[in-house]
């Protein structure tokens, strides 16, 4: 039969042959080109499938694909043995699409408590919060500080009440290294930034937090090269230039040498109670809350015990960055935790377990 057919093509006409090669040949084309574009449709539709995915999921479904930071508390009657409290006080997403949030910094503004607090995404910024009980809050637009690219990571430590207003210190990244901001407001809401604390010493310093000590303020932070990493003291009498500078003694532990957010209340037996989160070297895993106690403010003994530890339900794997309400009886601590079940987590603890 098909030579039947191949006798016929050859029997028709030159002109014939041609236009029918020619037809061939453009049907080709066309389905070569059909072809190329439906592979370029379905590639483009599956590249662009996980971002709308991860849209849909970020905006209804919430499944946890990635770790996250959340700000949760405890509760206290004696401010050694903390119970948690049920919830999480501020989640990611919200007003200014964080991908995080943590160190929280409370304090009370008139009939309201105010949280400053870590916001946005890795490029970030303090963000602020209103609460009537403390337990549940709502995000603010105001209260909101950033400094742009060349800060792009911004976090808060401490809010301090001074004549006609407020100081908000914060820590800043810049060029390769971390340094103490404060900035200034009359209203808790809009921040002006008035530049760097000096005299704290060379190498990273970060998390400042300030109280004051009789006629001058005292800060408490951490400083770190690439050789060692503590806690330091120092005093002011305007709050940005400051001397005196000692490393605090007594608090740490074996095993746990990374020290960071230092918290410093006043008890009622005159003593300080310094509250810190502490984690290996090797892994931010297992981060958790510890305190000591000091009759100087330099010079620590720690307490028996660790105030928090990681292994609630949104802080299985750390719990950082207290910051403390001291009250007769009724104490609270705001902080950050980390991280809740999600589907990466095999990679994450892989990641950050050092």
């Amino acid at each position: 039969m098909w030579q039947e057919h191949l006798r016929f093509g050859n029997t028709l006409p030159r002109r014939d042959r041609k236009f029918i090669g020619c037809l061939c040949l453009a049907g080709g084309a066309i389905c070569a080109v059909v072809g190329l574009w439906s592979s370029v449709e379905w590639i483009c539709g599956c590249g662009l499938l996980p971002v709308i995915a991860y849209w849909i999921n970020d905006q209804c479904w919430k499944i946890p694909f990635f770790p996250y930071d959340r700000i949760l508390s405890a509760h206290s009657v004696d401010g050694l043995k903390w119970t948690r409290e049920p919830g999480i006080r501020l989640d990611v997403g919200g007003l200014f699409d964080s991908v995080q949030v943590y160190s929280p910094v409370v304090a009370k503004m008139n009939s309201q408590w105010r949280m400053y607090y870590r916001a946005g995404s890795n490029n970030s910024s303090i963000a602020s919060a209103v609460s009537d009980d403390g337990v549940n809050w709502s995000e603010d637009a105001g209260g909101h500080l950033s400094y742009g690219e060349d800060k792009y990571r911004i976090e808060p430590s401490c809010i301090l009440a001074v004549y006609g207003g407020w100081h908000l210190y914060h820590s800043v990244y810049e060029k390769d290294k971390w340094a103490i901001w404060r900035a200034r407001s009359a209203d808790g809401l809009v921040l002006i930034p008035e530049g760097e604390c000096r005299g704290l010493g060379g190498g990273n310093v970060k998390d400042g937090f300030v109280l004051r000590d009789g006629e001058q303020s005292r800060i408490y932070f951490r400083r770190w090269d690439e050789a060692d990493m503590a806690l330091f003291t120092a005093v002011s009498a305007d709050g940005l230039d400051w001397h005196g500078l000692s490393r605090c003694s007594g608090y740490g532990v074996a095993g746990f040498a990374t020290v960071a957010f230092p918290r410093v209340v006043r008890c009622a037996d005159k003593t300080w109670r310094m509250y810190f989160s502490e984690s290996r070297i090797e892994s931010c895993i297992g981060t958790r809350v510890a305190s000591a106690i000091s009759t100087d403010g330099v010079r620590w003994q720690r307490e028996e015990g660790i105030r928090l530890t990681p292994g609630g339900r949104y802080d299985p794997h750390g719990a950082f960055c207290p910051d403390v309400i001291a009250g007769q009886g009724n104490w609270r601590m705001y902080y950050g935790g980390f991280w809740e079940k999600h589907w990466l987590l095999p990679w994450t603890l892989y990641k950050y377990r050092g």
